[in-house]
């Protein structure tokens, strides 16, 4: 479930920054975030077809990941090189199995696109909203067109959450508003872009705890009823 989850986000993401790449190039004038944008979405392309491609071409995927396991053995990176090769054969095995049951109901992956892709029109729909809320004035189309460019450039920062170059694109996308409503403008697009989704899962994860210590103790109980009525 992450994984095809992963897959039809990235690839949605990619059918949106071509659709604006294609039909509304002029909504960024900046030539160096355009380039960066455009590699920034080839790197959106490439992991996930990297993945797609296990289910296609197991043995391939695994004669490569055999290679690379070699070359990382010889600097002493990878101690155990067979243990690393039967785990890289085991995940891809994984891997290949599960996008082949999914691929099995063939309308289940186009309906899951087109949901991510909804989802990312959202996301990317927030710069919109928010600088109305403070204000500010600009064409639906052109917010979210701004922030496809700039989502796209600033997955090439590996920092968790592209925590400096998305704090520093929200200034580009939001210079029109001034003072501080620039500031309070960027803690809420920040909050409902990325920290909504931490909250939601560690709350996902706090009532899944809660639920597991309530089935051991109901269970105990029934136990110790049990065990208290045959005596």
């Amino acid at each position: 479930m992450p994984l095809i989850s992963y897959i039809t986000k990235q690839y949605s993401f990619v059918i949106l920054a071509l659709t604006v790449f294609i039909f509304n190039n002029s909504a960024v004038d900046a030539l160096g975030i355009k380039v960066v944008s455009y590699v920034g979405c080839g790197v959106y392309l490439f992991v996930p077809s990297v993945v797609v491609m296990t289910a296609a071409a197991p043995q391939v995927t695994l004669r490569v990941a055999s290679f690379f396991i070699r070359l990382l053995s010889k600097i002493r990176v990878v101690k155990d090189p067979e243990a690393a090769r039967r785990g890289a054969r085991a995940k891809i095995a994984e891997y290949s199995t599960s996008l082949k049951g999914i691929a099995k109901d063939r309308g289940l992956f186009p309906l899951l696109l087109a949901l991510s892709l909804l989802m990312q029109i959202a996301l990317c729909s927030l710069p919109f909203f928010v600088i109305r809320f403070f204000g500010g004035e600009i064409d639906p189309v052109r917010a979210v067109s701004m922030c496809v460019f700039v989502n796209a450039a600033v997955i090439i920062v590996p920092t968790p959450g592209n925590a400096g170059a998305a704090e520093g694109s929200f200034y580009y996308l939001f210079s029109q508003l001034e003072g501080s409503g620039l500031f309070f403008a960027m803690l809420v697009w920040r909050f409902f872009s990325y920290y909504l989704f931490i909250i939601n899962g560690l709350a996902i994860y706090g009532f899944k705890a809660i639920e597991k210590v309530k089935r051991k103790n109901d269970a105990r109980k029934l136990a110790k009823k049990n065990k208290t009525d045959n005596e």
